[in-house]
This record gives C-alpha cells, sequence and structure tokens, in this order.
C-alpha cells in the first residue's frame, strides 16, 4: 500500500502538470478555429492516459543517480536467501519484493515465503495496529472514484451496442443519395450506414471502425433541407474521427475522474467537435445562415425525453444543440478552418514531448536496497525512500507497471505549499475520505495486458495500495465489491475475497465475467482487481516473475517509476496504421521509431537535491538506440520551440490564462534545456534536473490558477443548465417561473429552484417534494439533502445544502415580485439580452427555501459578489451566461437588472 499510495499521488501531481500545459496550449491552439481547439484538447487528453499508464512504470527515467550504490544494492538483495524472508515474514509483507533480485527462485521458495507472510499477518493482535486509519483512505478513495468511471463507461459502451443491435436500417433511396452526396461534398470515404431509432430524439453517430448514423423516428417528417444539415453534421464527425477522440476523453477523464482539469477538457473537446462539424458542414448544406435556420427549427420540435444514464456520455442532447445554436451566433465560430498537417503534428508533439519530460520525472536512487529486519510481532515497517519501489503482486504478463511513493515525495521540505494547495481542494481525499496525501506509502497498478476489443481495463488492472499505518481495508473493499458480503476463498491455505455479484465487470462475453477480489497480504496493504489476477498473486508467494523485475529493481528507488513495453505499444501502433484517419497517422509517424525500435521503457522521478527526471529506453541493438535518440532529440526541439512560442503568446495575451500557461511553459522550457540525451550501447537515457523549490513555488500558483478557472468554468455551466432548465420551462407553462410557488392552499411558499427540477433531469427528485407541505417539512428535509450539484458553487463543501445561485426579486425585475405569476417575454422590453434573471451569491440559504435576492430602486444595491475575485456570475434572460466586475458602475447595473427601465446598455 505504501509504494502504490506514492505512485498514485505522483500520478495525480503529473497528470495535474500535464492538464495545466494541455489546458494552456488549447486556450492558444482554439484560437485557430474550433478544429485546431478539438485536435488540441484530444491530444492532451491522450497523452493524459499515457501520462497515467507511466506514472505506474519504472520507465521513462531521465536520470538516476547513484549507479554504484543502486549497484550495492543490488548485489546484497540478490545475496538474500528463501530462508532470510522466512525469519522476517512481516517485513516481506510490508516492501514485498524489494530485495529480491533472483530469477532463480523456485517456486516452492516463493510458495513457502508468501505463506509465512500470511502467516504472520494472521498472528497480528489489535494491539500491534497503530490507531491511525486515514492515510490509507485516500487510495481507497481515489480508486473507487476510477473503478466507478470506468464502470460507467463500460456500461454505456454495452448500452451503445443494445441501441445498435435494436436499430432499424432505413430504405429509402432518395435519403441513401442524399448520403453519398453529402459524404463526397466532405471528402469521406468511409462507408456510412443509416438506420433509425424510437427510443432517440437527437440525430448521432455511433461507432468507428463501422460508423453508424441513427436519425430519429420521425425522420420522414423532415425536410429536404433539415436531412441535408443533419446528414452533413453527423458525416463531418465521421471525416473528423470525433467519435474515438471521445472516447479517448471518456478514458482519461475516467482515470481522472476527481480532476476538474480533466472534465474541462473534454467538455471544451465536445464543444469544439461540435462547433467543427458545424463549420464543415454549413459549407455543405447552403451556408451559415441557412444552417442556423434549420438547427434552430429542429430545436424547437424536438422533446425533452432523455437516452438512458449509461449511454448518455455518448449520445448528443437538447442541450447540446441549443449550446451548438448559441455559440454558431457569433460569425468566428461557424468558420471553417481545417487543421493543417504541420499545425496538428506540432499540437501532438508537444502533448506527447510535455508527457514524455512528466512521466520521466523520478525519485532519488541509492541506499542499499536490503530490507531491514523488524521484530515479527511489530508492525511492517515502512520501506525506505532508496529501497526499489515495490512491484510484488505485478502480474508476470503486465505490459504496464506504475507506482508512485506520496509520502516520501510530499514530506519533503519545500513540497508544503503544494501539499497544502492539495488538501485544501474542495473535492480533496481528506475531505472526502480523511486521509492525506502525504501519508500514502505507496500506489501500484499493473495493467496485464492491452485491453482487446471485448475487454475492459478493469478487467486486466491489478492495484495495490499501501498506507504509512495499519489500516482497517474491508470497508474500503466491500464498497468495491458492490452489493452483499464479500465471498471468503480458500486457495491452497491463502485466503483472499470475491464479490457476491457473478459479473462485477460485464464484459461484452459472458464467458470471459471476472469478479471483482481482494488480498490482505498484511495490515497496511490490500490487493484488488479481477478474481484471476489476484489469484496469480497468491499462487505466485508475493514475488513478481516479470521479467523486467531485476532491472526494476536496479532503476525504480525514490518517488516513483513506470515501465512499459513498448512490444505492446507497437502492436497497437499497427492497429491504428490500419484503421486510424490519415491525419491522425502523419501526426504519429514522426514519433514511431521511439517505439518500433524501443523494447521496453523505464521513468524514473526522484528528489536528490533537486527534482531529477531520467528515462532510459531498452533497444534491440546499437543502430536501433542510434535512431532512438534522434527521434527523442527531434521531439525535444520540437518542444521547446513550441513551448517557447507559447509563453511569448501567454505575455503579449496578459489575460487570465496568462497565469497558468506562462509558468508552466518557462518550467517546461527549463526542463529541456537542462535535459542531456545520450546512447550507451543498446540503451537511450535522458536526464534533467530541476530545482526542487522552484518547480513548487512555479506549479503552486499555476495549479490554483488553473483550478480557479475550472472552478468558474463550471459556475459559469451551473447558471447555463439553469438557465436552459427555465426556458424549457417556459415552453411548457407560457412563463418563466415565479420566485415563489404557492401550494395547493394558495399560502404554503415553495422555491423556483424545485419548480425548475423536472428541467434540470430531476424529475425523480421533484415528485419526492410534497408540495402540500412547508419547505422543511420532515418530508421535504429529505429532498434538501439530495441538493442537485447544478445549484452548488463548485468551490464549495460537497456536503453544504445551500445555493449559490438566486433569483432578484422585485416589482421591475425579470422574475417579478414576491407573488407574482411568472414573467413572459413581452414584458422583457429591455431585450432578454440586456436583463439579468439569476445571480451567483454567498448566502447561508437552503436550495429548497423560497428565499432570494431582494431588489428595490429606491434602497442600495444588494451585494453580489464573494464567491469569485472581482466580481460575480450571473444568467441573463436569454440564456447567455456574464460575468460582472466589482467596478462596475452601479446605474448600469440596476439597468441590467431591471427588465422595462427603457436604459442604454453597454455591458464592459
Amino acid at each position: 500500500m505504501n509504494e502504490t499510495g506514492t505512485l498514485l499521488l505522483w500520478c495525480v501531481i503529473q497528470a495535474t502538470v500535464n492538464l495545466l500545459f494541455g489546458a494552456a496550449v488549447y486556450l492558444v491552439a482554439r484560437r485557430f478555429g474550433p478544429a485546431t481547439g478539438a485536435w488540441a484538447a484530444a491530444c492532451a487528453l491522450v497523452v493524459l492516459c499515457g501520462v497515467t499508464v507511466a506514472a505506474f512504470s519504472p520507465w521513462p527515467r531521465w536520470w538516476s543517480p547513484g549507479e554504484q550504490q543502486r549497484a550495492g544494492a543490488d548485489a546484497t538483495s540478490q545475496s538474500s536467501s528463501p530462508a532470510d524472508a522466512g525469519e522476517n515474514p512481516r517485513n516481506e509483507a510490508s516492501i514485498g519484493a524489494t530485495a529480491a533480485r533472483d530469477d532463480g527462485l523456485s517456486l516452492t521458495d516463493s510458495w513457502r515465503m508468501f505463506r509465512d507472510e500470511l502467516q504472520a499477518a494472521a498472528t497480528t493482535s489489535p494491539a500491534d495496529v497503530a490507531p491511525r486509519r486515514w492515510p490509507k483512505l485516500i487510495a481507497a478513495a481515489l480508486i473507487a472514484a476510477a473503478a466507478l468511471a470506468l464502470i460507467r463507461i463500460t456500461v454505456g459502451l454495452l448500452a451503445l451496442a443494445r441501441y445498435r443491435r435494436r436499430l432499424r436500417p432505413i430504405d429509402d433511396p432518395r435519403l441513401a443519395a442524399l448520403a453519398r452526396s453529402v459524404a463526397q461534398a466532405l471528402g469521406c470515404r468511409r462507408r456510412i450506414e443509416l438506420r433509425q431509432s424510437a427510443s432517440l430524439t437527437t440525430p448521432a453517430t455511433l461507432g468507428w471502425l463501422r460508423p453508424v448514423i441513427v436519425l430519429p423516428g420521425d425522420w420522414q417528417a423532415w425536410s429536404e433541407a433539415e436531412r441535408r444539415v443533419v446528414l452533413a453534421h453527423e458525416t463531418a464527425h465521421i471525416a473528423r474521427g470525433d467519435y474515438l477522440a471521445w472516447l479517448a476523453a471518456q478514458l482519461a477523464v475516467a482515470l481522472h475522474v476527481y480532476h476538474p482539469l480533466a472534465h474541462w477538457l473534454a467538455g471544451r473537446l465536445r464543444l469544439e467537435q461540435e462547433l467543427a462539424a458545424d463549420a464543415c458542414a454549413a459549407e455543405a448544406s447552403g451556408g451559415r445562415e441557412n444552417y442556423l435556420f434549420t438547427l434552430a427549427q429542429m430545436a424547437l420540435r424536438q422533446d425533452d425525453r432523455s437516452v438512458a444514464w449509461a449511454a448518455r456520455p455518448f449520445l448528443p442532447t437538447r442541450g447540446t444543440l441549443l449550446r451548438r445554436i448559441e455559440m454558431l451566433s457569433d460569425n468566428k465560430r461557424l468558420q471553417n478552418r481545417p487543421v493543417t498537417r504541420r499545425r496538428a503534428a506540432a499540437l501532438a508533439g508537444m502533448a506527447i514531448i510535455m508527457a514524455l519530460a512528466i512521466s520521466g520525472i523520478r525519485a532519488p536512487i541509492g541506499g542499499d536496497g536490503r530490507a531491514h529486519a523488524a521484530p515479527p510481532d511489530q508492525p511492517a515497517a515502512a520501506a525506505p525512500a532508496s529501497a526499489p519501489l515495490d512491484v510484488s503482486y505485478a502480474p508476470p504478463q503486465s505490459v504496464f507497471v506504475a507506482a508512485v511513493r506520496p509520502a516520501h515525495l510530499l514530506q519533503r521540505e519545500g513540497m508544503q505549499p503544494l501539499v497544502k494547495l492539495l488538501n485544501d481542494a474542495p473535492n480533496s481525499a481528506e475531505r472526502r475520505a480523511g486521509v492525506r496525501l502525504e501519508n500514502i506509502e505507496q500506489v501500484t497498478i499493473a495493467i496485464a495486458a492491452l485491453p482487446g476489443e471485448r475487454v475492459s481495463p478493469r478487467q486486466v488492472t491489478l492495484t495495490t495500495w499501501r498506507a504509512t499505518d495499519a489500516f482497517d481495508w474491508i470497508p474500503y473493499a466491500k464498497s468495491l465489491a458492490g452489493e452483499g458480503d464479500p465471498i471468503e476463498v480458500d486457495l491452497g491455505g491463502k485466503k483472499y475475497f470475491k464479490a457476491a455479484l457473478p459479473e462485477y465487470f460485464k464484459p461484452a462475453n459472458p464467458d470471459e465475467a471476472q469478479r471483482f477480489a481482494f488480498y490482505l497480504p498484511d495490515d497496511r496493504t490490500i490487493v484488488t482487481g479481477p478474481e484471476n489476477l489476484v489469484r496469480q498473486v497468491l499462487l505466485s508467494g508475493g514475488r513478481s516473475k516479470a521479467a523486467w523485475v531485476n532491472q526494476w529493481q536496479a532503476l525504480a528507488t525514490g518517488a516513483g517509476a513506470v515501465m512499459i513495453d513498448m512490444a505492446a505499444v507497437n502492436q497497437a501502433w499497427i492497429t491504428i496504421k490500419q484503421q486510424a484517419p490519415q491525419d491522425v497517422i502523419g501526426a504519429l509517424v514522426g514519433f514511431a521509431p521511439l517505439w518500433e525500435k524501443g523494447r521496453r521503457l523505464f521513468f524514473t522521478a526522484q528528489l536528490d537535491g533537486g527534482l531529477n527526471l531520467s528515462a532510459q529506453v531498452d533497444c534491440d541493438s546499437a543502430d536501433d538506440a542510434v535512431a532512438v535518440r534522434e527521434t527523442a532529440q527531434a521531439a525535444l526541439t520540437l518542444a521547446r520551440n513550441a513551448l517557447e512560442e507559447v509563453g511569448k503568446q501567454a505575455v503579449r495575451a496578459r489575460g487570465p490564462d496568462a497565469a497558468i500557461t506562462l509558468p508552466l511553459s518557462d518550467l517546461a522550457v527549463e526542463a529541456i534545456k537542462q535535459s542531456k540525451l545520450e546512447t550507451n550501447g543498446k540503451q537511450v537515457t535522458l536526464h534533467a534536473q530541476l530545482d526542487t523549490e522552484t518547480a513548487v513555488s512555479t506549479l503552486a500558483p499555476a495549479v490554483t490558477a488553473a483550478r480557479r478557472a475550472a472552478q468558474r468554468s463550471q459556475a459559469m455551466n451551473n447558471i447555463k443548465q439553469i438557465m436552459i432548465a427555465m426556458h424549457n420551462f417556459y415552453d411548457v407553462n407560457g412563463h418563466f417561473p415565479p420566485p415563489v410557488v404557492l401550494g395547493p392552499d394558495g399560502k404554503t411558499p415553495h422555491s423556483w429552484r424545485v419548480a425548475i427540477l423536472p428541467y434540470l433531469e430531476q424529475m425523480e427528485l421533484h415528485k419526492q417534494y410534497k408540495i402540500n407541505e412547508p419547505w422543511d417539512s420532515p418530508d421535504n428535509k429529505k429532498v434538501l439533502a439530495q441538493m442537485p450539484a447544478v445549484f452548488r458553487d463548485p468551490a464549495a463543501d460537497a456536503a453544504t445544502l445551500e445555493t449559490s445561485y438566486f433569483a432578484l426579486v422585485g416589482t421591475e425585475t425579470a422574475f417579478g415580485p414576491k407573488g407574482g405569476n411568472g414573467t413572459k417575454f413581452p414584458e422583457i422590453t429591455d431585450g432578454t439580452s440586456n436583463t439579468i434573471a439569476i445571480v451567483e451569491a454567498k448566502r447561508a440559504v437552503p436550495w429548497t427555501k423560497p428565499e432570494d435576492i431582494d431588489y428595490d430602486a429606491g434602497k442600495p444595491l444588494p451585494r453580489l459578489s464573494g464567491l469569485h475575485d472581482g466580481g460575480f456570475l450571473t444568467g441573463f434572460c436569454d440564456g447567455s451566461v456574464h460575468f460582472i466586475a466589482d467596478t462596475i458602475d452601479p446605474q448600469m447595473l440596476r439597468a441590467v437588472i431591471t427588465r422595462a427601465g427603457g436604459e442604454r446598455i453597454s455591458l464592459p
């Protein structure tokens, strides 16, 4: 658990740096058009998956100090015997096979060692267990979050497969001819099937290898122009390969479901993809004005039915269409500016190089690597930072292994600003699970094989968590196992537990079903994953037999390490070359020697007087090593030039994004300048060193700025969703919701926030609310406890039940006075784009309470700030969202609050 926890925390830090860089590049790239913005966002999210994988591998490793110490540690470790392990079973359980270097260990020896470890764990008395459990909860929280997100993706893909099987082919020669004409106009040569579905209300594209355009059941009632618009938009998605990019984005978000920047980038990718497809489709559909008019007509006819929850991330909704119409009202958003090959290669190169640079940061190497004895009746001691990262439970067929030591990384002097920043985050591990990151000793993730077409990542991933202190893992493991008590299984005298549900992983092929299982080697460690891999752990005796273990132990010391089997990457590359669009292949082909001629990649990050990054690529020959070095050198040069240009543009822009872009680009450029790339026979090595204090002082403000930007973006999205719900309420009722909704007795007040629940996809919650009872009745307090996140500011505590969004209530406002019947559009004579409907403010008001902000023209303006520095967010009656600065002229603020004042509006 200790080393696995460290590795997982290190992965979080590496992912944050990579996301900050990707966000900065995206913010610059989007100025070249939505297609370029979508490509930049996709590159950032795809390499984020690579960074995640690399975080759990001992490679790349740019620099590894203390080679002689490592060699000494290797020799000392090889002298250890099975008998030694038997004398100290608890210490072996603590650090696993970190001192095992002998390939000649027999299966009998391994079994005996593992039996001793289990016996030591079984004889631990309650007095031996340290009272602190919370350091291990961070590992549980992160694994559980990623597991649930991956399960959702798997279930969503299965739901899509079910949708696809139920689709009916469209046998209409005229529509088929129109589809071929549109595809030819857009340069799409792929074979596209046309099908229809009664359960979908919005056109959609399914699949990548065999794309299908799905039309709603009422497509026959569409006009010729509407058919052309829909086919052009969906065909543009297929021609651009958007489905695959979005699937990769969903995987990146699942692996980092806790990270607001990952969600923000994925949201921007989805929007840019839609806008880029719109730009292409508009050219093939009669121009911008005709295209927008047709979209608006179709939006008005769509109903509010939603697709199944599981499939929702992969299918468009009515809200998506409305958002597109709003964004496309800007002429700049509908310009078809394709991504040039040079620009695409530059963006992909920058993303890959930054990912390699980040992944190559490894912990200091040194020490004797030997397991120090501890009395059998004492808890296992934490592994020293100089010891190799523990990969005792990595399956022999692992193609990717990553390990990190958060405690080793974050307890060092100079890291306090970053530690405080991470622990103070609204969704930090401490707030969610009661565990601080610096108390996680190690996290290890091993992927046994690259997932195939019918195999989910969870079916091949084994995760090991180790805390710095004893911890009761059973509650966490039960939460992962799902419903029912886990079943205890005896395997040759060793015990593990498996989930009661028989198909926890829900594969496409029922014969491949694997139950979730977990194993507790000692009082600080838990191994979780599919049952077949957990059984392998028990049968191996806690000693990994992977071919790369000895090399790992020689290199992987310090804060974190990653190992990647390049043969597996190359196999994936072969598939990509056969199936991917030419622009994707063109962007990657320049880097192909890295995985075509590399055999195995080790990457390490160390803290030894600074932040030391090291990478090592093993090749089959010296010529291959030269080719890999030349490719890596070219990539570094390309990355440096691109990053320097990003920094210059950030200086020229002088906007809020510069607070993120400039320090990160400067830090990355400095890392590249300090890097040293060499060949040594069949090996290619890269080393880079940064001053720790400088790196932390640079990262902390950038992370803070990025987090604030992501929170502000999420808050804007919350207001947008609320305004869309209000417009949908208007469509049904003929007016906006009144500020106070009265119950059947005509006296009991209820909030407008409750009234719009059905239009926020919260119909079940709305049904639970008792309209004939006060808002704070015992029954309605149960609804209060289920607060939808859309009413809560993203920076607020997740447990709060207080709303952050309020209506302005008064005779002259858009909501009208208390007791009113709801405003209609003709009453907003100042214009819906000039009139505020809702505002954000910091007030202690439960979300179901019918209380908002009163406005009276004869009284001072109410205070509306408090959530964001320098101003507050507002939702206007047309559905747009604006940030209004605290410095706004008070008379101008009064003008946009009133709905019929007749003032001249000129918002800054």
